[in-house]
């Protein structure tokens, strides 16, 4: 036979009432690694996995009782000692089930403000960008005396104008010697 495979175990109602009460006392649904804790706490040889699995179907029966019991109108039921430890491990897990739904709505909310602010500083700054890219763009002081300066083509073509004025006023006076020179 395999010796590495465990030995099944069948709770009994005296089994499953001190797996409840440990459960209770220990609170596994506020930090899973409980389970193991109540597992070796167990005087029977059960690892973690069947004590929540365990644990678990049996909080499964008991909802179903009670959804079946609310159906039923003005029926007195006596509750065992497994009844009330189930109902109060219930309220456990629900009480923890609520207090993780209450941090993840919060959680989603910080995050919701923490896009908004993002949103805000980068609407900001994009505004800041484009308010400096446009000053950039708009005319300046510097580039109204850049307008009074002459530009450098227009210069240049006076300037041969005006070389061209004196050659021409040179020409006509060496012309005017020439023609006053050849007279005498």
């Amino acid at each position: 036979m395999d010796s590495g495979r465990k030995k099944q175990f069948r709770f009994s109602e005296q089994d499953d009432i001190k797996m409840l009460r440990e459960v209770i006392s220990r609170n596994p649904f506020k930090d899973r690694g409980k389970w193991l804790e109540i597992s070796l706490a167990l005087p029977m040889s059960v690892d973690a996995r069947r004590v929540r699995e365990r644990t678990v179907l049996l909080m499964e029966q008991r909802r179903k009782a009670n959804s079946s019991s609310l159906k039923k109108s003005g029926v007195d039921e006596v509750y065992g000692e497994k009844e009330i430890l189930l109902d109060e491990i219930l309220d456990l897990a629900n009480d923890e089930e609520e207090k993780k739904k209450d941090y993840l709505a919060n959680d989603e909310e910080e995050k919701k403000k923490d896009d908004k602010s993002k949103a805000i500083k980068e609407e900001v700054l994009c505004k800041d960008i484009r308010k400096r890219a446009l000053d950039n763009l708009t005319p300046s002081k510097s580039d109204e005396n850049l307008k009074k300066m002459p530009k450098k083509s227009a210069s240049v073509m006076s300037f041969l104008k005006e070389k061209a004025e004196l050659e021409k006023k040179s020409q006509r006076k060496m012309s005017l010697r020439f023609v006053a020179n050849s007279s005498i």
